[in-house]
């Protein structure tokens, strides 16, 4: 009896994927010259952009085609708890998008009762996703992040005199896709810089790479965790780094203030993405390397300590009623300890249950979602595209062929996307366990997947420069 017969269909329907996926990776590792001319016969388009002499001129293009697809969601890509199944517009997490704009709602229509904390939708605890804005008086404070995003927000919308559901809805649609737009920004700036470094002059894989990766499409929108400073220090320190080989304290400085003072979630992963790009864009040996790296993880944990000490002040400053300091630093540190050292509705490290959520993730969630067609969620039976579990068996295998003879540019990749994934596991397993695939999206899209793509751009590069060398030689 075939080991398939006692599967659900869609799992099946994944590993076709995969299997699919497998075969086509085969195809560049073993025959990537005459891969390239069919890829180019087959899209003309790519092949026209890749042969635009001003790299300049090709990546505005990118920028317009991905900023298109993150601002209309072209690909399609929805969880289903993300969007209450269906009745808000945000793909992956509307309750806490509702927080944001629940809150700026508040501060419009009530604006003595002001405090920066978010407020907790009190539909929450209803049938069927009740996340809209109850004008009572009874509002639950948020207090595990600052997310001060809203302070902008309730400004502009003042200046605006933004004041109906009808007029909110409007003027939240906008604000995300210029979120979208930022980030599509952010991630092309990145790019173009990582292809001027290398001398890479084919990169039209770049917008297709970026746009189908499921993680960055779902989360290109969300106004709480507000992808665009999320993704800051790629373009910010990167672009200085190629430009005079150093960056600025006050830089990082700021990239950590900005993250931070919207939240916590994925701080590990975060710096280590600073760390990472001070590594790769600096040029020098490994000491000089080394330093810059550190330098830049160091100045995040100290903008992470001085925004959490800002987070305490505003706990004590505006509790309801009068507490100490030290009352006001446990508060803040309940939810920490809570999300980092509890097992609170979560299996055990290591157990069968962990096992269990892992291949739940690897093998529902995408790592590569295309185009899908109609009403279709990620994580369901009719997606298509490529399952985590295929990227990461093929990262393993680049990583095994390809770090012995790695520079020290590769070889930060491979560490990087390694110890990003793993990061918050390690020190936010509740957090990531408990909010299952949704949070999973959000690390491997930045830590694993932005690895691969770079990998992938590297490889499709690596014939063509050996031909230069070549031809120079002869």
């Amino acid at each position: 009896m075939s080991i398939f017969t006692n599967l659900p269909t869609h799992q099946i329907h994944l590993l076709m994927n995969a299997f699919v996926f497998f075969c086509a990776y085969a195809l560049i590792i073993f025959n990537k010259a005459r891969l390239k001319k069919i890829a180019a016969k087959a899209f003309e388009t790519l092949d026209k952009l890749n042969k635009i002499k001003a790299i300049n001129n090709k990546f505005s293009i990118y920028f317009i085609l991905i900023s298109l697809c993150f601002c209309f969601n072209l690909p399609n890509v929805k969880y289903p708890y993300g969007t209450g199944n269906g009745q808000y517009e945000d793909s992956i997490d509307s309750f806490s998008e509702y927080n944001v704009r629940n809150t700026i709602q508040k501060n419009i229509y009530h604006p003595n009762e002001y405090h920066p904390f978010l407020i907790i939708s009190n539909g929450y605890a209803n049938p069927g996703y009740d996340w809209k804005y109850y004008d009572d008086t009874y509002r639950t404070q948020y207090r595990s992040n600052l997310a001060l995003q809203s302070l902008p927000i309730t400004f502009i919308a003042s200046v605006f005199k933004i004041n109906t559901e009808a007029e909110f809805d409007t003027f939240f649609s906008v604000l995300r896709k210029l979120n979208a737009i930022c980030f599509a920004l952010i991630l092309t700036i990145f790019f173009y810089n990582f292809c001027q470094k290398k001398n890479y002059k084919n990169n039209s894989l770049i917008p297709i790479l970026v746009v189908l990766n499921s993680g960055f499409a779902l989360y290109s929108q969300n106004l709480y965790f507000i992808s665009a400073v999320y993704v800051l220090p790629l373009a910010v320190l990167s672009s200085e780094l190629l430009k005079k080989n150093s960056y600025s304290f006050y830089s990082v400085l700021l990239c950590g203030f900005l993250a931070f003072l919207r939240g916590y979630e994925f701080a590990t992963l975060f710096a280590l993405l600073v760390a990472f790009v001070c590594f790769y864009f600096k040029e020098g040996d490994l000491e000089r390397k080394l330093k810059s790296s550190i330098k830049g993880f160091l100045i995040i944990v100290l903008s992470f300590v001085m925004i959490t000490l800002l987070h305490i002040f505003l706990i004590k400053h505006y509790e309801y009623f009068p507490i100490s300091y030290i009352q006001a630093f446990e508060i803040f540190t309940n939810p920490i300890k809570y999300r980092s050292l509890s097992l609170d509705g979560v299996p055990a490290p290591l157990s069968l249950g962990f096992f269990g959520h892992v291949y739940r993730v690897w093998l529902y969630d995408l790592g590569i979602s295309f185009f899908q067609i109609g009403n279709i969620k990620i994580g369901t039976e009719h997606n298509f595209g490529i399952p985590q579990i295929a990227i990461i068996l093929s990262f393993i295998h680049l990583f095994w062929n390809r770090i012995g003879k790695a520079d020290l540019d590769e070889k930060s990749i491979f560490a990087y996307s390694f110890l990003g994934y793993i990061s918050w596991y390690i020190f936010s397993y509740q957090h990531i366990m408990g909010h299952g695939g949704m949070y999973n999206y959000f690390i491997f899209s930045f830590s694993l997947m932005l690895g691969f793509s770079m990998l992938l751009v590297s490889i499709l590069n690596e014939g063509n420069q050996k031909n230069l060398k070549h031809n120079f030689h002869n």
